[in-house]
C-alpha cells in the first residue's frame, strides 16, 4: 500500500513537470512568434529602487557603479537604455527566447555598448555563479511563468543578491485582477481553436469590441455591469490605439493577457513566498501604494486596529483599493529595515529632487501663510503654507525637469528666505525649516510621483540645444527603426511630438540649424512630411521655410525639455 502510494505522488509529479515543459515551450514559441516591444520602465531603474532602499534606512550600492541582473530583458528594451545611461555600471539580461537575443544583442553591437551583455537561459537552467548584483528586476516574470521558475526566481533573488541589494519582482495582484481573469478567460474560451498568434489577438479584440458595444447598463445588474462595462472599454480602447500604432506590436493582450500561464496572488502570498527563501519585503516600487497617509484618517486608523504587522497592513490596503498590479522590491531578512519612513538631514547629501507639477494657485506670495498648490499632469495635487517649501517647489518647478540635489535646493531657498529676514539668521530656525522642507517633500512624494520625484542622482543631459544639436543615441536608434515611443535620459518612455522622430536621427552633433533645416525641406520635397494649414496643403516655398524653421525651433525646445538632448 505504501508503495502505491508513492508511485502515484511520483506519477503525479511526473506529470505535473511535463505540463510545466509544455507550458514553457509554448511560451517560448509565442515570444518568438511574436516579439516583446521596446520598452522601459522608470520603476526598475537602480536609481528608483535605491533611493527608496535609501530612504528605507538601506545603504544600496551607488547607481553609478552597480552591477545589475534583468531576468526576462526580451528584446533589450528596459536593460539596453539603462546600460546606455550609466556606462561605468554593469549589465545582465536573461531571456529564454533567442529571437529577442539576437535582436537585443544587435542593438547593443550597433550602439556600442561593452557594458552589458545578453544570454539566451531558461531561468531554471541558471546557476549560482552568474554573478552577485546590487539590483535584480524581474519584470512581467512572476505571474507569467510556471510554478518551479517563479520558485527559482525566488532562489535566484536570494542566491545572487548583494548583501545591501534590493530585487524588484511584479505580478498580477487579488482582489483586483479577478475581473481582468475574467476578460481573459472570456477572450481565451473564444479563441480556443485558433493558434496563430495575431489571429488569436485579432479574434479576442473582436469579441471584447462586441461585448463593451452591446452590454446593458441599464438592467437589473446596472452596478456590476457599470464597473464590467468600463474594464470592457479599457480593453476595446486599447485595441484602437495598438491599430493606431503599429509600434505596440500586439505584445500587450497577447503577452498579458493570452498567454498559457498567467496567475494571479495576493500580496502576502508572495511575501510569504519570498520568506521563505530568506527574504523580506521592503516597499512597492510605487511608493503611494505603500502609504497609508493617503487614506482618510478614520479608514488609516480602522485598518491599523485590523493588522498585526507592515504585510497584513498593505493587503487590507490592497483590498480597500482593489489593487490589481503589484511591483514589490525584495531585500535579504538579516536586513534591518526603517518601516516608520522619516525625512532626516542626512537625505541632504543622498538625494536630488524634482517635481513635474504646476502651481494652480493665482498668486503667490512666498513669505506669508497663504497656501500654494500643485498639482501634476494626471490631476495629483499637494499644499502647504510654508514658505520655505513653497519657494523650493516654485524653485523645482522652474526648473523641472531637471533634478536638484536637495542640498543646492536647501542653499536656494531655505538660506535665501532666512537672509533675506536677517542679516543674522537663526540657526535653530534654518534647522527647523530644513526639517519641515524635507517633511514635506516627502508627504508630497508619498502621494504622487510626479508631484515630487526624488533621485539618487542627476542624468546627464542637457535642456537647451547646442549649435550643432546631439540627441541620445538610444533614442536616435529608436527613431531610425521606427519606434513610435523612445526613452529619455531619464529612462522614460515617450511619444514623438511634431517633426521629432524625423529629427532624431539627424540630431547626431554633426549637423546645424542651416543642415537641419535642408534636411527637413528635402523630407517635405520628398512628401515624407506634408506641411497642412486651414486651406489644405502648403506649397509655397517661402511659406514652408518658415513654418520649418520655427518647427525646428519647437522641437528643439521640445527635446530638451523631455531629456532626450546630450551636453
Amino acid at each position: 500500500m505504501t508503495v502505491l502510494i508513492k508511485t502515484r505522488k511520483a506519477g503525479l509529479i511526473l506529470v505535473m513537470q511535463e505540463r510545466n515543459k509544455v507550458a514553457g515551450d509554448k511560451l517560448q514559441q509565442s515570444y518568438e512568434d511574436v516579439p516583446y516591444a521596446h520598452l522601459s520602465y522608470p520603476q526598475t531603474h537602480p536609481d528608483r529602487l535605491g533611493m527608496l532602499a535609501t530612504i528605507m534606512g538601506m545603504q544600496p550600492a551607488p547607481v553609478t557603479d552597480c552591477r545589475v541582473l534583468e531576468l526576462g530583458c526580451a528584446v533589450g528594451g528596459n536593460i539596453i537604455p539603462m546600460a546606455y545611461g550609466l556606462p561605468e555600471s554593469r549589465f545582465m539580461g536573461i531571456d529564454f527566447s533567442p529571437g529577442q537575443i539576437k535582436v537585443g544583442q544587435n542593438t547593443i553591437d550597433s550602439l556600442g555598448l561593452k557594458n552589458v551583455n545578453l544570454i539566451q537561459a531558461d531561468i531554471l537552467s541558471l546557476s549560482e555563479d552568474i554573478g552577485e548584483f546590487d539590483y535584480i528586476i524581474a519584470h512581467g516574470v512572476y505571474s507569467w511563468t510556471p510554478e518551479p521558475v517563479r520558485e527559482r526566481l525566488m532562489q535566484i533573488c536570494k542566491e545572487n543578491l548583494a548583501p545591501d541589494g534590493v530585487a524588484y519582482v511584479s505580478f498580477n495582484a487579488y482582489p483586483g485582477w479577478r475581473m481582468q481573469g475574467t476578460m481573459r478567460d472570456m477572450m481565451l474560451y473564444h479563441t480556443r481553436h485558433i493558434e496563430k498568434p495575431r489571429d488569436r489577438l485579432e479574434k479576442a479584440q473582436n469579441l471584447i469590441g462586441f461585448l463593451a458595444k452591446s452590454v446593458n447598463v441599464k438592467d437589473q445588474y446596472g452596478v456590476f455591469l457599470n464597473a464590467y462595462t468600463s474594464l470592457l472599454n479599457v480593453y476595446n480602447q486599447f485595441d484602437i490605439q495598438r491599430r493606431r500604432n503599429v509600434q505596440e506590436d500586439e505584445f500587450g493582450l497577447l503577452h498579458d493577457d493570452l498567454e498559457e500561464v498567467n496567475d494571479a496572488f495576493y500580496f502576502h502570498e508572495v511575501v510569504e513566498h519570498a520568506s521563505r527563501h530568506g527574504l523580506q519585503y521592503l516597499i512597492d516600487a510605487d511608493f503611494s501604494k505603500s502609504m497609508i497617509s493617503n487614506l482618510k484618517q478614520e479608514t488609516a486608523e480602522t485598518l491599523l486596529n485590523m493588522s498585526k504587522n507592515v504585510i497584513a497592513l498593505e493587503q487590507y490596503m490592497d483590498f480597500l483599493r482593489n489593487c490589481n498590479f503589484r511591483q514589490i522590491l525584495l531585500c535579504h531578512k538579516e536586513i534591518d529595515v526603517n518601516r516608520l519612513v522619516k525625512a532626516d538631514e542626512s537625505w541632504l547629501s543622498k538625494l536630488y529632487a524634482a517635481s513635474h507639477a504646476r502651481p494652480v494657485t493665482d498668486k503667490i506670495n512666498i513669505q506669508d501663510n497663504s497656501n500654494l498648490k500643485i498639482q501634476s499632469t494626471d490631476d495629483a495635487e499637494f499644499s502647504t503654507d510654508h514658505p520655505v517649501t513653497k519657494a523650493a517647489l516654485i524653485y523645482l518647478f522652474r526648473s523641472s525637469p531637471k533634478s536638484i540635489s536637495l542640498a543646492e535646493l536647501l542653499d536656494e531657498v531655505v538660506q535665501g528666505i532666512h537672509n533675506k529676514e536677517s542679516a543674522f539668521p537663526d540657526k535653530t530656525a534654518i534647522e527647523s525649516d530644513t526639517l519641515i522642507l524635507l517633511d514635506n517633500l516627502l508627504s508630497a512624494f508619498s502621494i504622487n510621483i510626479k508631484l515630487v520625484e526624488l533621485r539618487l542622482y542627476e542624468p546627464p543631459y542637457t535642456t537647451t540645444a547646442s549649435e550643432k544639436p546631439l540627441a541620445s543615441r538610444i533614442a536616435q536608434w529608436q527613431a531610425q527603426h521606427g519606434l513610435a515611443k523612445v526613452t529619455n535620459l531619464r529612462h522614460e518612455m515617450l511619444d514623438l511630438l511634431h517633426l521629432s522622430g524625423f529629427l532624431l536621427p539627424y540630431l547626431n552633433g554633426e549637423n546645424d540649424r542651416d543642415a537641419l533645416l535642408k534636411i527637413m525641406h528635402e523630407l517635405v520635397q520628398q512628401e515624407a512630411v506634408t506641411l497642412t494649414d486651414k486651406d489644405g496643403q502648403v506649397t509655397d516655398e517661402e511659406t514652408i521655410h518658415n513654418i520649418l524653421k520655427q518647427e525646428l525651433e519647437k522641437n528643439l525646445q521640445w527635446l530638451g525639455r523631455v531629456a532626450l538632448l546630450e551636453s
